[in-house]
């Protein structure tokens, strides 16, 4: 009897440290991912980017969404006016810089393929005054195998599309 309560506490213990492990992978793999579309906001909202297509650098400005975008993504973040919706406010506003950037997923859904997950991005731009523009703006992206399949920036709540 002594023998098989601890049996059962052993199992136990091995079965609480593999949930443990297979939660800590879990949350991992997924912070790097959620991690790989903060930084591809940071591109979209980049000042540097904004002066690689004011020059005609289209290549490395495609570089830089690369990592993030598909060969269907990169196409609607290129060919779109998604990525001018920022360009054209800094431009406008004669933005230098950005600071804290926030991204919070506000909407998740999937058809088993793709995940349709929408966000909204907070920051600040900074002007060549050092006037800062409080910006919000919505995002829906399409993910395929961990990459970004289709870019769509909702114009009409996004402070970038109101100005």
């Amino acid at each position: 009897m002594k023998r098989e309560a601890i049996l059962k506490v052993i199992v136990i213990v091995i079965v609480a440290v593999l949930c443990m492990v297979y939660f800590f992978v879990n949350c991992n793999s997924k912070s790097s991912v959620e991690d790989n579309y903060i930084e591809f906001f940071k591109q979209m909202i980049s000042v540097e980017n904004y002066k690689l297509l004011k020059d005609g650098n289209y290549e490395e400005l495609a570089d830089n969404f690369r990592l993030y975008c598909n060969e269907r993504g990169l196409n609607v973040v290129m060919s779109n006016r998604e990525i001018k919706y920022n360009y054209n406010f800094i431009e406008k506003h004669n933005i230098k810089s950005y600071r804290n950037l926030f991204v919070e997923l506000i909407e998740e859904s999937t058809d088993g393929e793709t995940y349709f997950k929408k966000y909204k991005i907070s920051y600040n731009y900074i002007d060549s005054n050092n006037k800062e523009y409080e910006m919000a703006d919505y995002y829906q992206l399409n993910i395929k195998d961990n990459m970004i399949d289709y870019v769509k920036i909702d114009s009409e709540r996004s402070t970038v599309g109101s100005n």
